[in-house]
């Protein structure tokens, strides 16, 4: 149940992105639905029926069956995320190793202990 409560609570923040600075009167009339529907759904206090997926998906960068998925609580794969992996993996490939070594830098800084220990034992077993 967790699971579909998380889904729901990603479902809201998708129709809040795609919303952007309209009103909620403004994107109901836009998408079809009532106000009261948006408001409930950005407030995770709704879950919405299959016509309004479909009605709400078009407004967004998701598909019916994506936005489905996430309220289901099933994990999805973004391609938009992961072509954005590739292409920041493609840039680190040509930068030098000083470059390099500032990158692994800020990124160890944002990280607990523990996973600094593990992040060092996994970089030891490459070397």
């Amino acid at each position: 149940m967790k699971s579909k409560r998380l889904g729901l609570e990603k479902f809201g923040e998708i129709v809040k992105r795609s919303r952007g600075h309209l009103s909620l009167r403004e994107y109901a009339n836009i998408v079809g639905v009532n106000k009261a529907t948006i408001s409930r759904i950005e407030k995770c206090v709704h879950m919405p029926t299959i016509d309004t997926v479909t009605l709400i998906a078009p407004h967004t960068e998701y598909s019916v069956e994506e936005l489905l998925a996430i309220l289901d609580g099933r994990q999805t794969v973004d391609k938009r995320e992961l072509l954005l992996g590739e292409e920041a993996l493609a840039h680190l490939h040509k930068l030098t190793t000083d470059e390099k070594i500032k990158v692994v830098e800020s990124l160890i800084v944002g990280m607990t202990r523990e996973e600094r220990k593990q992040v060092i034992s996994k970089l030891i077993f490459l070397v």
